[in-house]
């Protein structure tokens, strides 16, 4: 019980990961018809009018950065709370093969296919996660170790 509570922020990253690789075997059209419905609901808070599939396109794009910013923040997270036995590179670069592995699933799923691109995108996203995460919770930290 002791080791489940002192690594459960890496079940959650592990959780996560499957999460996104079960989006991966959504169908072409039940990927873009999810993405369509949410780019038509963002589409009525814009102030200006803009062409439905740039928007869509954006919008796709968008949740491919956002979802490995969010593993990003997991890793951080829990690699900051309880480090694996292996160094942190190891750690951060075994987590670089997600969007590998994500963008490989789609070549099997009908109406889907793997991008080069997406994956670029997908590291991005983890990356700036990895960068940006850790600094807010160094400043964090700073500001409560000056309060007290």
């Amino acid at each position: 019980m002791k080791i489940l509570k002192k690594y459960y922020l890496w079940g959650i990253v592990f959780i996560y990961i499957l999460f996104i690789f079960r989006n991966s075997m959504d169908t072409g059209t039940q990927s873009g018809g999810l993405s369509a419905d949410v780019a038509a609901f963002l589409m009525r808070f814009l102030p200006v009018q803009i062409n439905f599939e740039a928007w869509h396109h954006f919008i796709r794009k968008a949740a491919h950065f956002a979802e490995y910013a969010l593993l990003g923040i997991l890793v951080s997270a829990a690699y900051r709370r309880q480090p694996l036995p292996c160094s942190q590179k190891l750690t951060f670069v075994f987590f670089c093969l997600i969007p590998c592995i994500d963008e490989s699933i789609q070549h099997f799923v009908p109406g889907r296919y793997g991008s080069p691109q997406d994956v670029l995108l997908d590291l991005t996203g983890y990356a700036s996660a990895l960068i940006i995460f850790p600094a807010i919770s160094r400043i964090r930290d700073k500001r409560k170790f000056q309060k007290s």
